[in-house]
């Protein structure tokens, strides 16, 4: 079975291809300290299903380009609600 990771998308600007956030803890060397890291993957979404904000699910597979190195699977949650329409706007004097 090949290494499947959640992330958030942070990007979406080419076609075909997502900017993927995935962030972990772990600790020091020395004292066990905990701390955070973030790793970025380029990842292939054919359907170009993935919205910035979406928790994503990713799998490796062979390289599909110079850096594509992973493949959307499917969308966990959506990051962005709608905001309704009708809330009336402030008027300021």
């Amino acid at each position: 079975m090949r290494n499947q990771i959640t992330g958030k998308v942070i990007k979406n600007n080419n076609e075909k291809s997502l900017i993927v956030s995935v962030n972990r803890l772990s600790s020091t060397h020395i004292k066990g300290k905990m701390i955070k890291k973030r790793s970025k993957y380029v990842v292939h979404d054919p359907n170009s299903q993935g919205k910035v904000g979406d928790t994503v699910l990713i799998e490796e597979c062979k390289p599909v380009s110079y850096t594509k190195r992973w493949r959307f699977i499917k969308t966990i949650s959506s990051g962005i609600t709608e905001i309704d329409e009708t809330t009336e706007s402030l008027d300021v004097e």
